[in-house]
């Protein structure tokens, strides 16, 4: 994300995002590390479900921060 260049109006949510994706990655590979019996499909479908999450949260920073500008 450091050697892409954004519009003005990104800064207040690149380190939210920044952080964000930081903490989706650790959490993947300390799931990863986790000895625990899961079925594949289980297992798939927690990555699934932490991915998902992380798009939501990402999308919802996007749209409250063009609701915000829409404000002023």
């Amino acid at each position: 994300m450091g050697l892409l260049v954004y519009a003005e109006i990104f800064n207040s949510i690149k380190r939210p995002a920044r952080l964000s994706l930081l903490v989706t990655a650790l959490v993947l590979v300390a799931w990863s590390f986790v000895n625990i019996r899961l079925d594949t499909v289980y297992y798939l479908l927690v990555v699934i479900v932490i991915l998902l999450a992380e798009i939501i949260y990402l999308t919802s920073l996007y749209y409250n921060l063009n609701i915000e500008e829409g404000k002023r």
